[in-house]
């Protein structure tokens, strides 16, 4: 028969053969709770009677359950009653195991791969800003997403080229012009630091205001030069032709040895009154390739 505690409601299988007419005592396993037990088909009784202290039960009693037995064999009975007939109907679940430790694996892993990305992502454009090591720069410049970090190839080049053609001996002053009054020139050298021959040599001239800013500016080849006489007579418009031909007048490129340099001059007309300064700068080159002769016929 099942057997309900009174107090917990905790259930129990029990022989009811071993439960004597008058019914038995038991104790509760779980909570201790102490209540009588009628064999089937027993008569509820009108008021059920008052159940014995725990203080009550016979001391011999070490299981925990009295069946009201006084013979000594009926007692070690009711004892294997209480080892091996009372049985909880259904066990407690077992709490099992989450899966916060795979998640947490997972995270510590996607952290590290994400640091590691962005100490790559910051070497490759320290280096670029550097101008060191292009051979390991160079495969990243067209991924997508690095276009933005990262420098063109060809300003890299240009950036290089900078630090091999530097002008020199540059001075500035004006001059009078029969049509268009005061001009500025900016001349000077470029020096070629490069192991080759260079040509196509880019200068670019620059007039500043008091406040910094940049009031005129013009690049210009280096190689063509005016006279003080042309400097006075020419127009702008023919000036500035000259200038924007890496070619001379006999079609040739010009072109610097290494070693050598180039003279430059770049002409301002139209000046504004409040100039302050000029500055000029090499930005770009290109080597010199000597076209192959062909062979004579």
């Amino acid at each position: 028969m099942i057997v309900p505690c009174q107090k917990c409601q905790t259930k129990f299988k029990l022989d009811d053969t071993k439960i004597p007419p008058e019914g038995a005592w038991v104790r509760c396993s779980k909570c201790g709770e102490v209540f009588q037990v009628e064999p089937p088909g027993t008569p509820e009784p009108p008021a059920p009677p008052e159940a014995p202290s725990a203080e009550g039960l016979p001391p011999e009693d070490d299981l925990g359950l009295d069946l009201g037995l006084e013979d000594e064999s009926e007692q070690e009975d009711a004892a294997a009653l209480a080892d091996f007939g009372l049985e909880e109907e259904t066990a407690p679940a077992k709490a099992g195991k989450g899966p916060g430790g795979f998640f947490k694996a997972v995270f510590w892993i996607l952290g590290i791969l994400i640091l590691l990305a962005v100490l790559t992502l910051g070497g490759l454009v320290a280096l670029d800003r550097l101008g060191s090591m292009p051979h390991l720069v160079d495969p990243f410049r067209n991924l997508p997403g690095l276009k933005l970090l990262l420098s063109a190839k060809g300003q890299q080049e240009a950036a290089h080229d900078k630090t091999l053609m530097g002008p020199v001996n540059v001075r500035g002053y004006y001059r009078l012009n029969d049509k268009l009054g005061r001009i500025f020139v900016i001349q000077g050298l470029v020096e070629n630091r490069h192991p080759g021959r260079r040509t196509q040599v880019l200068v670019r001239g620059r007039l500043l205001d008091k406040r910094g800013q940049v009031a005129r500016q013009a690049v210009v080849y280096a190689g063509p030069m005016f006279t003080p006489e042309e400097l006075k007579t020419l127009s702008l418009e023919e000036m500035q032709r000259r200038l924007a031909d890496p070619k001379g007048p006999d079609g040739s490129l010009y072109v610097v040895e290494p070693g050598s340099t180039i003279p430059f001059m770049i002409v301002f007309a139209h000046l504004p009154d409040n100039l302050a300064e000029f500055m000029a700068e090499v930005v770009g080159s290109r080597p010199y390739q000597m076209a192959p002769k062909r062979p004579a016929p």
